[in-house]
């Protein structure tokens, strides 16, 4: 199983440089890397349609927009909320990459996370 570090310094020069949607392409691949699996993105006129596996979300421009703009994660986590609600299951502590999207930043020896 692979396991995906994230660098917050990076994500977040990576999410202020890019446009929405260049930057939701490197979302759903770096997904795509950490679940293995397949990742693509249909463009339409008023929304994105991102295809994770087996499981698909449909998501609007202007909601993807906003996620973009408040921070290198956001958008991360907006995506995986919406795959859980399609039936995505992981644990939040699978990766650091995970852990940083949920905003996990710490994990003590006896398993607290903060």
């Amino acid at each position: 199983m692979k396991r995906m570090n994230t660098c917050g310094w990076i994500r977040g020069y990576l999410a202020k440089s890019l446009s929405t949607y260049a930057f939701l392409k490197h979302v759903v691949s770096t997904l795509a890397n950490e679940f293995e699996c397949k990742g693509s993105i249909e463009v339409r006129k008023a929304s994105y349609i991102i295809h994770l596996g087996d499981l698909q979300i449909c998501l609007s421009k202007p909601v993807c927009r906003e996620a973009h703009t408040k921070g290198g994660y956001c958008l991360d986590r907006m995506i995986l909320i919406e795959l859980e609600n399609a039936g995505l299951v992981y644990e939040y502590s699978r990766s650091q990459y995970i852990r940083y999207c949920h905003g996990i930043f710490f994990r003590r020896q006896n398993g607290t996370v903060y």
